[in-house]
C-alpha cells in the first residue's frame, strides 16, 4: 500500500513540476498568437466590405517567397498584369511574431513587385496593392526559405 501512495504522490509532483515548467517557458514575453488580434476582429465588417469591392475589381494576387525575397505578382480580371500600383505588405514571421515586418514592394516587371524579406520560415503577411480609386488587400501565407 505505502509504494502505490508514493507513485501517486510522485505522479502528482512531476505533473506539477511540468505545468509549472512549461508555463515558465510559455510566458518568456516573446511569444504571440495573433498581433493586434483585439483591433482586427474590431474592424472586422470594415475587412469583409474590403473584400467585397476587391472581388467586384477582380484583381488577383500571388506571393511567393524564394531566396530571401518575397515577390507579388497582380493580375486584373482578364489576367493581365497590374502595373503601376503601390504594393506593401506588412506581417510578421510565426515564429518571431512581436516583431512586426513593414515592407514597400518595387516594381521588378510589369505585374511583379519584389522586396528583400528579412524573416526565414512561415510568414503571415497583409499585401495592399492600389493604384489610383482602386485597392486591394489579401492576407497571404508564404514560406520564406
Amino acid at each position: 500500500m505505502k509504494r502505490w501512495v508514493i507513485a501517486i504522490v510522485s505522479l502528482l509532483g512531476v505533473n506539477v513540476l511540468a505545468t509549472v515548467v512549461l508555463a515558465t517557458v510559455a510566458n518568456n514575453g516573446d511569444t504571440q498568437v495573433i498581433p493586434g488580434y483585439y483591433t482586427k476582429a474590431v474592424h472586422y465588417d470594415d475587412r469583409i466590405d474590403g473584400a467585397r469591392r476587391a472581388a467586384d475589381l477582380g484583381w488577383r494576387i500571388h506571393a511567393t517567397a524564394q531566396a530571401g525575397v518575397l515577390t507579388v505578382d497582380i493580375t486584373d480580371a482578364a489576367g493581365k498584369p497590374v502595373t503601376g500600383a503601390h504594393v506593401s505588405a506588412t506581417g510578421y514571421a510565426r515564429a518571431h511574431a512581436s516583431q512586426a515586418i513593414d515592407v514597400e514592394l518595387d516594381a521588378s516587371s510589369a505585374g511583379h513587385y519584389q522586396v528583400g524579406l528579412p524573416a526565414r520560415g512561415w510568414c503571415d503577411f497583409s499585401v495592399v496593392a492600389s493604384r489610383g480609386t482602386d485597392h486591394l488587400e489579401r492576407r497571404i501565407s508564404v514560406e520564406a526559405r
